[in-house]
């Protein structure tokens, strides 16, 4: 009767003995609550630069370009610039044969010649008393009519040798010698690569943002530098079509590789935002639908919190949330990593 009781006490005390050596062993063996390693940055308080994104076109600075048509009905006799090849003002490009407006310039001088010397002889008719002084001047009006005609065709015939009105590239040749062209028809382009104006498009809701004076930074396509620039235009309003209006920012840099027409991205620096939580980019993930950063907090547990992301510049960001300066968060492994997860500093290498 006795015995039986210290009987059932060995196997509690057996079954309690087996349970602690489990427990031990899962310790050892790893099969408890994993730790999982991550990087971490600090938040801070600070003044980060706010930037807007745009795109565009380099396009020449208003009288930047220049298109030269033919005055008259002529033939191209002679083409003495090639594309792509630099001029100075001044320059002899193209001549024209136009032998109709050479004739009419001619017979034009002739009656502006003929009108003066008919007034000097009016003139001396008046002085002996034997013309009227209206016939006088009604020929005088008849001659500076003629001498104004004269000279408008005269100008008009200058300008079949074309000549650059200003320093440039020679942008577009639209003809070439031996090719019959009418008046008004394009012959060649020039244009001055320096400045340019980046015209870009920006968003309604961004393009409050922008005021003229702004600094930029210009990067284009098919190279690899970048290009100071600053917003000299914002257009008063908005393309119904694509919802933003046109800002133009001016790159004042000689390069050969800023060419009209080539595509171009710009930063824009809108603004400063100071005072603000700031935390590494990396640190953003998403949980579920909801943007949010973890926190690891002194007893190693990294804990989700919920974040609404504002500037975003070289690798930094601004945030709104239930964080303080001095907080750890995660910035390397947190993707896929659960909420309430007891993690451990990753070593730096």
């Amino acid at each position: 009767m006795v015995r039986a009781p210290r009987h059932r006490a060995l196997i509690v005390l057996g079954v309690v003995v087996l349970g602690c050596g489990c427990g031990r062993r899962d310790e050892e063996d790893g099969s408890g609550p994993p730790i999982v390693p991550v990087g971490f940055g600090v938040v801070v308080r600070d003044t980060i630069t706010d930037r807007l994104d745009v795109m565009g076109r380099l396009q020449p600075v208003p009288g930047g370009a220049v298109v030269m048509t033919a005055p008259a009905d002529a033939v191209v006799e002679r083409v003495l610039v090639s594309p792509g090849q630099a001029v100075k003002a001044g320059q002899r490009l193209l001549a024209l044969d136009a032998p109709d407006l050479q004739a009419q310039s001619l017979a034009l001088r002739a009656q502006a010649d003929a009108a003066t010397h008919d007034v000097e002889r009016q003139e001396q008719l008046l002085a002996e008393g034997i013309a009227a002084r209206r016939q006088v001047e009604e020929r005088r009006a008849q001659a500076a009519a003629a001498r104004a005609s004269a000279v408008a065709a005269e100008s008009l015939l200058a300008r079949t040798s074309v000549r650059s009105p200003r320093a440039g590239l020679v942008q577009r040749l639209a003809v070439g010698a031996g090719e019959r062209v009418g008046a008004g028809q394009v012959l060649i382009e020039i244009v001055d690569p320096h400045p340019l104006d980046l015209a870009a498009q920006v968003p309604l809701l961004d393009i409050a943002r922008v005021r003229v004076g702004q600094r930029a930074t210009v990067e284009v396509e098919g190279a690899s530098g970048r290009w100071d620039g600053r917003v000299v235009a914002v257009a008063p309003s908005v393309d119904t079509a694509s919802n933003s209006g046109q800002v133009l920012i001016r790159v004042t840099a000689r390069d050969p590789v800023l060419r009209p027409g080539s595509g171009g991205r710009a930063q824009l620096v809108v603004g400063l935002r100071r005072g603000v939580l700031v935390v590494p980019d990396s640190a953003l993930t998403m949980v579920g639908n909801q943007l949010s950063v973890f926190v690891i907090g002194k007893d190693s547990i990294a804990r989700a919190r919920p974040v609404i992301a504002g500037t975003r510049l070289a690798g930094r960001a601004e945030v709104k949330g239930d964080l303080a300066p001095g907080d750890r968060v995660v910035t390397t492994g947190s993707y896929g990593l659960p909420d309430s997860t007891r993690v451990t500093i990753r070593p730096e290498r």
